[in-house]
């Protein structure tokens, strides 16, 4: 069907059913610039688009009306669950996080060349692993305190 009608110069405005608005012929004039359209008009005239867009907006705001009020005694988010409790760590790694600050602290003790070279030892390194957390998500902040990390 063609939105043109040749013999009058006249254009189709296609209307709309759901809101009253009949279709007719109109003067091209009457058209919105529209780039996407293979014509570069619109398929309303400017007084039914308006009439269009003023409808959905009528209708929009009617379908707003008829939601329910929200209660505002009712919470609008969802309370925050509370964490769950991390399993105890094992004693063994507890044991072994707590040697590798024993470890650690005599180290920091020493003093010139033999700091140096006891801080370069393999002993030591992996006791800084096992503090870093490399080794098992065991944090041991004291030592009275151990805890688990996930």
């Amino acid at each position: 069907m063609s939105t043109k009608n040749a013999t009058t110069g006249l254009r189709r405005c296609i209307g709309s059913a759901k809101f009253g608005i009949e279709a007719h012929e109109a003067p091209p004039a009457d058209f919105p610039v529209q780039p996407s359209q293979k014509d570069g008009l619109g398929r309303m005239c400017k007084p039914h688009w308006n009439a269009y867009t003023n409808a959905l907006r009528k209708a929009a705001l009617a379908r707003k009306a008829e939601e329910p009020e929200p209660d505002p005694t009712e919470p609008t988010t969802k309370p925050a669950k509370a964490p769950k409790p991390l399993p105890a760590p094992a004693p063994e790694k507890v044991a072994k996080v707590r040697a590798a600050k024993a470890k650690l602290a005599a180290t920091e003790t020493l003093g010139g060349s033999a700091y140096t070279d006891a801080i370069g030892s393999d002993e030591v390194q992996a006791a800084l692993e096992v503090i870093a957390g490399a080794d098992a998500g065991v944090v041991v902040v004291d030592d009275d305190e151990v805890s688990a990390v996930a």
